[in-house]
C-alpha cells in the first residue's frame, strides 16, 4: 500500500506532484508516480526525477520493492 500519492494520472503538473509527494513521504513510505508513456502521463518523468533530487537532498534512500524484500530476510 503506498502512503504518498499525488493522483497524478489527473494532475499534469509534475512540480506540484513532487512537492505533494514529499510533503508526505518518510522513511519507510512507499511512493506511487505512474509510468510515463508517449503521449499519456509524459510530465509523470519530470515528476519522477524532481521527486528523487528531493529524495536524495533529504539523505533517502530508493529501493525497489525486490531490495526492500531482501533486506527484511
Amino acid at each position: 500500500v503506498c502512503d504518498a500519492f499525488a493522483n497524478d494520472t489527473a494532475i499534469p503538473d509534475a512540480p506540484w506532484i513532487a512537492r505533494f509527494v514529499l510533503r508526505r513521504v518518510r522513511p519507510g513510505s512507499v511512493i506511487l508516480i505512474h509510468m510515463p508513456e508517449r503521449g499519456c502521463r509524459e510530465w509523470n518523468l519530470e515528476a519522477m526525477r524532481l521527486t528523487l533530487e528531493g529524495l536524495t537532498r533529504r539523505g533517502l534512500e530508493v529501493v525497489t520493492f525486490s531490495e526492500l524484500e531482501a533486506r527484511s530476510r
